[in-house]
């Protein structure tokens, strides 16, 4: 896809600066709990910041308004999202966790007081352009109602404009099920091209600290207002098919060191140059190191598709990990109350050498225990049957073309 900026723009903005970071591979899932507390103790600072240099007083922010200005709009009655974002920190309405891209996106734009933008890249179609608007030009937003774009920068695509530095559409937003994102930075014209570029760096690698995949940045300038971006499609399988492939890697592995010890060694007469009988190690060695990373590549996609995802038991709403857990504990208790259950509540024990009789008496009801026990099989059967329903849903990112 091709990404540019419209030359009118930059007639109202010489040094209007945009920057891309395009994410490939990436896992979007709730926040973890280390970004949550780093979040929300960046807004109480922000706070009290706030108590002394009043919003429009920011550094960015107030550039963003003067750019605002420049090309026609009204900040005070358009504002920018920053701004908004800001204003309701002032206000001690700090931002909720929605998942981790907007959670990250909107720590950016208070961070650096810019607005930023980000976007489901699947959900583009064909080249995007930043244009400034016009009377006709507008789309559900985000807000909740229909926003018109008169004098504001809008971002297009061949279905129509999809997003923008006041407020983002319903189409492109990013979800949970994102695995590719593209990233608008409406930097501060002030900056450096330098700046621009280890901001942009900073926040790709944040970014896929937490979310996993991988990133490029780009910067649009008045000198270089189009880039190239190329989409990655990546093969998915289900979880289901991830979790049987692990195992026969696995398996794998143990059939590459066994080949391995074979072919180390070969037996020849004294003074007999060895031939080699087999695969040179070097080949194997090396398909064995293949094969272990994409265990491990298994290993994480399949730990991270077992935390983010849920499944509905006993009016229970619980991770993957936590249900997989519970029918082992299931199962656990079912053969424990089983055994229980298959003794006699009494039964002679021995007899002493005085003629008098001992008995073993249970001190429960063996009948009760057993039908505990198949109750707690019923419902080991039924979490594992919704367990692998759900794993046969959920897809993970991997090409098995490799082994299949």
């Amino acid at each position: 896809m091709n990404l540019s900026i419209n030359k009118n723009v930059f007639s109202r903005v010489p040094d209007l600066k945009i920057g891309i970071i395009h994410y490939t591979k990436i896992v979007v899932s709730p926040s973890p709990q280390m970004i949550r507390g780093r979040f929300q103790f960046f807004q109480e600072n922000l706070y009290f910041e706030l108590q002394d240099v009043p919003v429009t007083e920011r550094p960015g922010i107030k550039e963003w308004r003067t750019v605002w200005k420049a090309l026609g709009a009204d900040p005070n009655r358009y504002r920018l999202s920053a701004e908004s974002l800001m204003r309701r920190v002032a206000k001690q309405n700090f931002l909720s966790p929605v998942h981790l891209a907007v959670d990250l996106n909107n720590f950016f734009s208070l961070q650096y007081e810019i607005p930023i933008g980000i976007y489901d890249a699947q959900c583009i179609s064909g080249n995007i352009e930043i244009n400034l608007g016009t009377e006709e030009i507008g789309y559900e937003g985000l807000n909740g109602r229909y926003n018109k774009l008169k004098n504001i920068l809008y971002t297009k695509d061949d279905m129509g404009p999809f997003g923008s530095p006041f407020v983002d559409s319903v189409r492109t937003s990013v979800t949970e099920g994102t695995t590719e994102a593209l990233q608008i930075f409406y930097l501060r014209p002030s900056l450096e091209e330098s700046q621009c570029r280890e901001l942009l760096t900073s926040c790709g690698k944040m970014f896929t600290q937490v979310a996993g995949g991988e990133f490029r940045t780009e910067l649009l300038t008045a000198e270089n207002p189009s880039i190239t971006i190329e989409g990655e499609a990546m093969k998915t399988i289900p979880l289901a098919e991830g979790i049987k492939l692990k195992s026969i890697l696995t398996k794998k592995v143990q059939e590459l060191i066994y080949e391995i010890h074979g072919n180390a060694h070969v037996v020849v007469e004294k003074g007999e140059t060895p031939k080699q009988s087999g695969r040179p190690l070097a080949e194997i060695e090396a398909e064995l190191a293949q094969v272990r990373k994409d265990i491990r590549t298994l290993d994480k996609l399949i730990y991270r598709a077992n935390i983010d995802h849920t499944i509905e038991f006993k009016g229970e709403s619980m991770p993957l990990v936590e249900a997989i857990e519970l029918a082992k504990q299931l199962r656990a208790e079912a053969n424990l109350c089983k055994d229980l259950g298959n003794a006699e509540k009494e039964k002679i024990y021995t007899t002493n050498g005085e003629g008098a009789i001992l008995y073993e008496v249970a001190m429960y009801d063996p009948c009760e225990y057993r039908e505990r026990a198949k109750q707690l099989e019923k419902d080991a059967h039924r979490l594992s049957n919704l367990i692998n329903a759900k794993n046969y849903e959920i897809h993970i990112e991997f090409d098995d073309s490799n082994y299949f």
